[in-house]
């Protein structure tokens, strides 16, 4: 019982050794991954600010294009 026991507890370590080395190497790739990560909120940042300026350009031109249509309307109605 007691060899059985030992052989169990040995196992037991040996996985945890691997589960140790596994560990750290996802660790050490995480780090690794921590930079882009990074730029990938920069770029989602940026694209956040680029899609609001195109709904305020977008907005604006619909507004300018508004005035345009009334101008030339107020200027056929004269003639």
């Amino acid at each position: 019982m007691n060899k059985a026991t030992v052989a169990k507890y040995s196992d037991m370590h040996q996985i945890a050794e691997n589960l140790n080395v596994s560990t750290n190497e996802l660790s050490i790739k995480f780090q690794q991954l921590v930079p882009l990560m990074k730029q990938i909120d920069e770029i989602s940042d940026t694209v956040d600010k680029l899609e609001a300026a195109a709904y305020k350009l977008d907005a604006y031109s619909i507004a300018l294009e508004n005035r345009v249509k009334s101008v030339l309307q107020r200027k056929s109605t004269m003639h």
